[in-house]
């Protein structure tokens, strides 16, 4: 199963982001899971991940780490399979540094990258809502509207999450 490397925000700045996925889950009559982290921005993900060598690279990332928080300044859809609703973040280029310094940092430790969140690839987000219906998009969109866009979020923690079921594994503070 695979493992997300996230960083996890102060609950103050993302209060009201958590609301509104709640608030789409149950317009979507989605089952909540149970055991879902709080909104996130992920980093990268790996199908298999040596997780006693991350830790030590994980401390040595929140240590190096310099970005007090992550603007968001729109929604956006992901359309491939299904429609998946997000909040986008503001690239930077410390934001783009870090984000490739996490992959190169854990690369001898990890297997199976994600294409979609390698270097290069990557879209920076907080997913509000998966598998939207095109029946639903606008109802799901409208839901939104509590969101105060633009906003920022400040970064707490980096760790790294186990999914289906949603597990954290590690995690640290972000100094």
């Amino acid at each position: 199963m695979p493992y997300a490397v996230v960083l996890l925000f102060e609950e103050s700045s993302i209060h009201p982001i958590a609301a509104i996925k709640k608030s789409l889950v149950k317009f979507q009559s989605i089952e909540p899971d149970q055991n879902e982290i709080p909104p996130h921005l992920t980093l990268a993900i790996f199908d298999d991940i040596d997780c006693s060598a991350c830790e030590e690279k994980l401390e040595d990332l929140a240590e190096a780490f310099d970005i007090d928080a992550i603007h968001f300044d729109h929604l956006g859809l992901f359309t491939q399979n299904s429609y998946i609703l997000f909040l986008a973040a503001q690239t930077s280029l410390d934001l783009l540094e870090f984000h490739a310094e996490v992959h190169h940092m854990l690369s001898a430790s990890t297997s199976g990258s994600w294409q979609i969140y390698q270097p290069g690839r990557w879209v920076p987000h907080i997913t509000l809502a998966k598998s939207i219906s095109k029946d639903s998009l606008p109802e799901s969109i409208e839901l939104t509207d509590a969101i105060n866009l633009p906003f920022s979020a400040n970064i707490a923690q980096i760790g790294i999450i186990f999914f289906d079921p949603s597990m954290t594994i590690y995690q640290v503070d972000i100094q």
